[in-house]
């Protein structure tokens, strides 16, 4: 198994939809509860699948097992041991007996264990969260697990119980999942219930119900009807229906499934494979098949043939021929899941990685693909779905953008290749504006530069530190005298690494600013930045800005990165929490409004927000429908505006006509038309900044040299006037302004 396709679905949001509860016991618990409990084990139980009256030691097993390891020879089965047998005999079905086997042993260990089995559902959600699973539906049959005269003396009791594990894994772990009860293929007795015990606990989180344990069902009429009227009771009250079929059984089984017991998902279903009528159904219904590689080849339910018999074993079989790369390579609504994951030694990234390392698919692609199946059909509400969503595509996104990242740096032979894949130029943009006749590139460009250099920085606790003192260097050189830099900490952060959470990046970047500027006699201050899709980091953001206000010269928060949160009611409520909180400290609040979203946001952003400057704000005054009411307002205000030119016309938030198409590309614009030039005439309170200055290709001083070469303005007097009011709207101390304004003045007076 290779580490890197291993490292990557290890670290990606999974969803996973067929894990049995009593397949998913922890180990360490199950092997403690043995031994506590071994004299009240059953010596023996039943086990008809070897034999009419057969049976399977249980006590006397267990009371053999010296450690855990013994104790997992008796209650797991891994893959390599069930290929090697069926190798070695030339005939299966050691496999399913096998596994039948573990269950007989593991089951009596927490049965009739009302305590044990709520801290075995606990477990299973810790599980989860430890693989980064960020919803499951999690299915059992609650009589197996009942014990009369127990603390779990009926199925309703071993419900309560799962629930009241799930609920507090849930708020332990941050988690979601749901549950599925199963009818029982040869216990047709209790399917009714099982429906009536699943529409109870509606609910309580149950969403559907099963028909496990094997497809006898299907051929035998009396246990058909019984598990066929659970699931259309279940359905008419509004549950949903899985259930298990051409796993062990006919492939026929697929069809009857989806008519007759109204199955949307079909759980394994890998006979479908060589019945072209069935596997036609598969497609034209749209059937999701619930897919276990490892349980696959543990059960017998696939038995790939032997073409490199000189190889480890798993690695000799020809893995081209397994189902499940042919339901991936057709399009087919296929997820992957685990089965049971403790019996047969396995873990979801693991069944992930088979993907990728045997069957062939590229990582990024397939993982997307499996994901986002199982996200469109499992059960949550529309809304936990968009959540599950949004959290894949930005994993996923991400990842491939990192991948992009290192091809495009590989290909680098020098610094120019480098700045030409990490900077922007106007005039570019501009071009492509034109020929277009549209905006749109400019934004896109700039966050391709900003997915290039992240990663290269992100987690690298001595890098950051560097990058923070060339910054005060480069100001320096620059003259500026004070400066606010502003970031997001949390995406700097990479969990495992030397930057492994946000207090470590804020006291990195302090360290390199610190020194920075005691070397090139600089003052900075830093703004910490709310994201806009990223509601989760809000609070954190503002809890840390007051932490690290003293420490580390933390002046204000900002919220960034976009402005749907003026427009989605659930994202602005957090943003806006954390922006008033730090108000009421004493702390200062920016915010990015009015750049690529309406006038109105400006507005928004100083009357909720508590904003008392915004960042660009070009919107509030738009030539070609000029909102008079809106700029006075906004105006009135008194907020002030952050303006950065170059970064307006790289970023397409300001798009100026062409009125001389004959020169050269940005001397053709009529730079009267710019927002900043009418601020700046208005007497707005405003200030010129980079807002990224190596991303953009610029420089303070050549963005001070806009306002005179491309607006007409004074040099003397605009730059005196931005810079008093950038001293004016900055949050320095005021013995700190004071100096500043001195040092202003003598310059501008001279």
């Amino acid at each position: 198994m290779s580490d890197s396709a291993y490292n990557f679905f290890f670290s990606a949001p999974k969803v996973e939809l067929h894990i049995h509860f009593d397949g998913a016991f922890d180990m360490d618990l199950l092997y403690e509860i043995a031994k506590r409990d071994l004299d009240q084990l059953p010596e023996t139980v039943p086990a008809p699948w070897n034999g009419p009256d057969a049976t399977i030691a249980v006590r006397s097993a267990i009371a053999a097992c010296k450690n855990k390891e013994d104790f997992k020879k008796i209650t797991c089965l891994g893959p390599e041991a069930v290929v090697s047998k069926r190798l070695q005999t030339g005939q299966k079905g050691a496999g399913l007996a096998c596994m039948l086997d573990c269950f007989a042993i593991l089951t009596p260990v927490v049965q009739g264990k009302r305590d044990v089995m709520e801290e075995m559902a606990f477990k299973v959600c810790e599980r989860q969260y430890r693989e980064n699973v960020v919803y499951t539906e999690l299915r059992y049959n609650p009589h197996v697990l009942a014990l009369e005269g127990s603390t779990l003396p009926d199925a309703r009791s071993v419900v309560e119980a799962v629930t009241a594990g799930i609920e507090r894994g849930k708020k332990v772990f941050g988690i979601d999942m749901n549950q599925i009860l199963c009818c029982m293929n040869l216990m047709p007795e209790v399917s009714a219930e099982v429906a009536q015990l699943a529409i109870e606990f509606k609910s309580k989180g149950v969403v559907a119900i099963d028909v496990a344990a094997g497809e006898n069902h299907f051929e035998n009429e009396d246990l058909k009807k019984a598990h066929v009227a659970a699931c259309l009771e279940a359905e008419k009250a509004g549950l949903r229906v899985t259930v298990h079929g051409a796993e062990d059984g006919s492939s026929k089984n697929f069809c009857c499934a989806v008519r007759e017991y109204h199955a949307e998902r079909v759980g394994h279903a890998y006979k479908i494979a060589s019945d072209p009528e069935m596997y036609k159904m598969a497609q034209e219904t749209h059937t999701h098949i619930e897919a276990c590689p490892t349980s696959s080849i543990c059960t017998e339910a696939v038995c790939l043939p032997q073409i490199h018999p000189e190889k480890p074993i798993l690695d000799s079989l020809d893995w081209n021929k397994h189902p499940i790369k042919k339901f991936i390579e057709d399009g087919l609504s296929v997820s992957i899941s685990t089965d049971d994951p403790t019996v047969f030694l396995t873990h979801i990234t693991d069944e992930l990685t088979i993907l990728a390392d045997r069957f062939g698919f590229d990582a990024h692609e397939v993982g997307m693909q499996v994901t986002m199946n199982a996200i469109d059909r499992c059960w949550a509400t529309d809304k936990e779905k968009s959540k599950y969503r949004e959290a894949a595509v930005a994993y996923y996104k991400g990842a491939e953008s990192t991948r992009q990242v290192k091809e495009k740096v590989a290909a680098c032979s020098d610094l120019d290749d480098f700045s030409a894949i990490v900077n922007m130029r106007a005039e570019e943009v501009v071009v492509g504006q034109l020929d277009r006749g549209s905006r749109g590139a400019g934004l896109a460009a700039m966050l391709d530069c900003f997915a290039v250099f992240l990663p290269i920085v992100k987690g690298k606790k001595e890098v950051l530190e560097e990058m923070s003192y060339r910054f005060c260097r480069d100001q320096a050189k620059e003259n500026v005298i004070y400066t606010e830099v502003r970031y997001n900490p949390h995406i700097l952060s990479k969990e495992g690494s030397t930057l492994p959470d946000s207090r470590t990046v804020i006291n990195t970047v302090t360290a390199g600013l610190r020194r920075g500027c005691q070397e090139f006699g600089i003052d900075v201050k830093q703004i910490l930045c709310c994201m806009n899709r990223n509601p989760e980091m809000s609070a954190d953001i503002a809890d840390l800005a007051i932490e690290f206000h003293n420490s580390s010269g933390i002046v204000g928060i900002d919220v960034a990165s976009g402005e749907l949160h003026f427009e989605e009611a659930e994202l602005g409520k957090v943003h806006i929490e954390a922006c008033r909180r730090v108000k009421s400290t004493g702390l200062h609040v920016t915010v990015h409004a009015a750049e690529d979203g309406p006038g109105k946001n400006f507005c928004c952003a100083v009357t909720d927000y508590f904003a008392e400057r915004i960042g660009h704000g070009y919107r509030i005054y738009e030539p070609s429908h000029v909102d008079n009411q809106l700029y006075q307002f906004a105006k009135s205000t008194g907020a002030h505006i952050e303006a950065c030119p170059t970064s307006s016309i790289c970023t397409e938030a300001v798009c100026l006509p062409q009125i001389h198409p004959e020169k050269p590309i940005l001397d053709s614009l009529d730079w009267n038309k710019h927002p900043i030039k009418k601020f700046i005439e208005d007497g707005l309170s405003l200030s010129i900044s980079t807002d990224g200055g190596p991303v953009f290709s610029t420089t303070l001083s050549k963005e001070l040299s806009i306002l005179v070469d491309r607006f007409g303005f004074d040099e003397r007097d605009v730059g005196r006037r931005v810079t008093m009011s950038a001293i004016d709207g900055c949050w320095a101390d005021e013995s700190s302004k004071a100096r500043y304004r001195k040092l202003v003045d003598d310059y501008y007076t001279s």
